[in-house]
């Protein structure tokens, strides 16, 4: 977790990743051994494999605001995506999960407290300009 002023944002790093903030005061913007300084008051997150790899999945979950605490998140896998599960403050059900191989995609799904879906959308696969 990180503040800044009322504000806070938490961080949990499920599958191969361990996540920390860096930042601050002399770390502003540390890589490659030096600090590169930025105007304000800066952080940001690492996440890395617990071990040299040469693939890696990363799937961060991050909630922003005025919490005490950060809403309880649980892995919500099937053998062919990736993806996380809360229940919000508003006692809505969150279901996200992204494609692990082939192209991209990937899923949304909202219930309500009686688990009647309030919405479900697949991400695009695709951008057009």
């Amino acid at each position: 977790m990180a503040t800044f002023g009322d504000g806070k944002i938490y961080l949990r790093t499920f599958l191969d990743g361990a996540g920390q903030t860096v930042g601050g005061e002399g770390k502003e913007f540390f890589a490659s051994g030096r600090n590169w300084p930025l105007p304000g008051d800066n952080w940001r997150v690492e996440v890395t494999p617990p071990a040299e790899t040469a693939t890696a999945r990363f799937l961060n979950f991050l909630q922003v605001g005025d919490h005490a605490a950060m809403v309880a998140a649980q892995p919500a896998d099937t053998p062919e995506e990736d993806g996380t599960a809360f229940t919000a403050a508003d006692g809505k059900h969150w279901t996200v999960r992204f494609k692990r191989e082939g192209p991209v995609g990937g899923s949304i799904l909202c219930a309500d407290g009686d688990s009647k879906t309030i919405f479900e959308k697949s991400f695009a696969t695709s951008l057009r300009f």
